[in-house]
């Protein structure tokens, strides 16, 4: 785990930390400067780019995040 890198962008997380509400956001890329053209949207993000395994590997990590939270 680590802090998005200065110049590096937003993510939705951090706009809800702004009024409160604790969240968190999962990169599955290298985020720093010199790979930051990476982490942009561009029209050649499709579908098929996108890993099946990385998808659920995510959506397990969120679950067990989403237990956690729950029982504390």
């Amino acid at each position: 785990m680590q802090p998005i890198a200065v110049l590096i962008g937003g993510t939705d997380a951090g706009e809800f930390g702004k009024i409160g509400v604790e969240a968190t956001t999962i990169m599955g890329m290298p985020c720093t400067n010199d790979s930051r053209s990476a982490v942009y949207h561009t029209p050649k993000d499709t579908v098929d780019k996108v890993s099946k395994d990385a998808v659920a590997a995510k959506a397990n990590i969120f679950h067990q995040f989403i237990i956690q939270k729950y029982n504390e």
